[in-house]
C-alpha cells in the first residue's frame, strides 16, 4: 500500500475517483480512508498496468462498427496545463462507469461496516489500514469480501413504508406501472423483494445526495419485476430479480417510456446482468451502442 500511496500521481487519482462517485459525504473522513485503501488502490494499480502496455489509449470490449471502442487516457498534453487532472478525471470516469455495479457493491459493504463498527476495521497492517482490504489486490476479490460481509443483512422481515416513500409515475399497460423510489428505506425494501444487492448497506444515500434516481417496474399486484438506476437521463443499471436481466416483456414495456422521457443507454444497462433462464439474451439496438466518447 505504501508504495502506491507514495506514487506522485496517487493523490490526484484518489481525488478524481472520489469525485467520480458523486457522493460529497465521502470527500473526507473514515469512509474516504476505507475507499482509498480498497477501491482506489485497485483502481490505481489497474491504470499503472494499463500504462505499461499503452499510456495513451485503451480499447474496451464494446463494438462500434465491428471494432472495439478506443478511449484516450493520457490527459491530452497538447492542451497545456492540467494534464494530471484531465488524465485522472477521464480514467476515473471510465473505470467507475465500466465497473459501477461492483464498485457500489463494495461501497455498500464499506458503509455498512463503518456504520455498524465491524470488528475487522481494527485489524490493521503496519500502515494503519484494515488488512481485510489491503489483502485484496483486485476488484473481484473486494467483491467477494463484500458479498461475504453483507450476508447477515439479508433480512426477511417485511419493511412497511410510509405513503410518501414511493410514488407512481407512469402507466406501462395491462396493470403494469413504473414507481419512483424516494427514500433509502424504500430502496432497501426493493432490494429485499428483488433479491439483489440493493438490500444491503448504504446504497440509498444516492437517493438523497446526488441526482441519481431509482425506479421500480411493478405488475398489477405491485410485485417488483425490474429496478432502474438513472443518473441525469443516463440509465446506469436495469436489473431484474436476483441480479439477472429483466425479462423481454418488462424491457418492452419500459422502452417506449424511456424513449419519450429521453433516457439513454437502456439496453446497454441491461447487458451488465445475465439473461434469465427462460429468456433470450438482450441484444442492444444500434441507437444505444456508441454511448462512450473518446
Amino acid at each position: 500500500m505504501s508504495k502506491l500511496t507514495s506514487h506522485p500521481e496517487f493523490n490526484a487519482a484518489a481525488e478524481h475517483f472520489i469525485y467520480a462517485l458523486d457522493m460529497p459525504e465521502y470527500d473526507a473522513g473514515e469512509m474516504r480512508a476505507l475507499i482509498e485503501c480498497s477501491l482506489v488502490r485497485v483502481f490505481f494499480r489497474f491504470w499503472l498496468q494499463q500504462a505499461a502496455k499503452d499510456a495513451v489509449w485503451i480499447a474496451v470490449g464494446e463494438l462500434i462498427d465491428g471494432r472495439p471502442a478506443f478511449h484516450r487516457i493520457d490527459g491530452w498534453p497538447e492542451q497545456g496545463d492540467g494534464v494530471l487532472d484531465r488524465k485522472w478525471m477521464q480514467r476515473a470516469r471510465l473505470w467507475v462507469d465500466w465497473d459501477s455495479i461492483d464498485v457500489w457493491h463494495v461501497i455498500d459493504w464499506l458503509a455498512t461496516a463503518e456504520r455498524d463498527n465491524h470488528p475487522w476495521l481494527y485489524n490493521l497492517d503496519d500502515d494503519g489500514h484494515p488488512t481485510k482490504l489491503t489483502k485484496c489486490g483486485t476488484l473481484e476479490r473486494l467483491v467477494v469480501e463484500a458479498t461475504k460481509g453483507l450476508r447477515y443483512r439479508n433480512a426477511t422481515a417485511e419493511i412497511v413504508l410510509d405513503r410518501d416513500e414511493e410514488v407512481h409515475v407512469a402507466d406501462l399497460g395491462d396493470g403494469y406501472s413504473l414507481v419512483q423510489i424516494l427514500t433509502p428505506h424504500a430502496l432497501r425494501r426493493e432490494g429485499i423483494r428483488m433479491h439483489n444487492c440493493l438490500r444491503h448497506g448504504d446504497h440509498g444515500n444516492v437517493l438523497t445526495t446526488t441526482l441519481t434516481r431509482h425506479y421500480s417496474v411493478r405488475d398489477s399486484s405491485d410485485k417488483p419485476l425490474g429496478t432502474l438506476e438513472v443518473h441525469l437521463g443516463h440509465v446506469r443499471q436495469f436489473a431484474g430479480p436476483c441480479n439477472l436481466a429483466p425479462t423481454s416483456d418488462v424491457i418492452d414495456r419500459v422502452t417506449p417510456m424511456a424513449t419519450s422521457w429521453g433516457w439513454s443507454d437502456l439496453y446497454t444497462a441491461i447487458l451488465d446482468f445475465p439473461a434469465p433462464d427462460d429468456d433470450e439474451p438482450v441484444v442492444p439496438v444500434p441507437v444505444f451502442e456508441n454511448r462512450r466518447r473518446v
